[in-house]
């Protein structure tokens, strides 16, 4: 099986299970102002302790130096929280079915901060693709009656933190040579929720 297809498969998988993961976050935030608070830092905390139980199984012998990954480690682990929180707030405003789809806006803004940021060249196919995408999220915003302009702007926020995190996660692998890129992408998810645990725990 060819790397591409691999990384289309996790792909599909990842996008599952956060499509699931919005609907129970609906449930919890739904339940009263705070909640939506209340998930962020407890679970970000629980995370945290459990990605830190786990690293000294995950914790290369070739480690390199803190000043070598710090900055991507921190603007990913920050552009994630960003996003959950203002997902989280989104999710208050508008069912979870609809939030979903206007995801899809993370594309363009991760395009945009690939090509920006980091000097990635994006084919003309690619942009298409990513015009398809936010043709779509245009469209899926008369669905079910226009959103409003809080929700929407609530949605975008959120993109903008994922996007930021993502753009970063690659930063972050890469920082991590020479450790294997498999084994650097596992310790940079532990050590991600680790430093968002950290930064969420003086609020819990």
């Amino acid at each position: 099986m060819s790397t591409l297809a691999i990384g289309i498969g996790f792909g599909l998988a990842a996008a599952t299970c956060q499509s699931a993961t919005y609907l129970q976050s609906r449930h919890f935030v739904g339940r009263d102002c705070e909640g939506r608070w209340r998930l962020l830092l407890l679970g970000h905390v629980i995370q945290g302790g459990v990605s830190l139980a786990v690293l000294p199984w995950l914790w290369p012998a070739e480690m390199p130096a803190l000043r070598q990954y710090a900055f991507p480690l921190v603007m990913d682990a920050g552009g994630y929280l960003v996003g959950q929180a203002f997902l989280f707030s989104a999710l208050r405003q508008i069912e979870a079915s609809r939030v979903a789809p206007f995801l899809s806006i993370k594309i363009v803004l991760l395009a945009l901060l690939s090509w920006l940021l980091m000097g990635t060249q994006i084919t003309g196919w690619q942009w298409l693709a990513v015009g398809v995408a936010m043709g779509a999220a245009w469209l899926l915003n008369w669905t079910g009656g226009r959103l409003p302009a809080r929700a929407v702007g609530t949605i975008l926020l959120t993109c903008a933190g994922y996007a930021t995190s993502d753009v970063y996660i690659r930063a972050l692998i890469d920082s991590l040579a020479p450790v294997p890129r498999l084994h650097a992408a596992i310790l940079g998810v532990a050590l991600s929720y680790i430093v968002c645990g950290v930064a969420v725990l003086p609020l819990s």
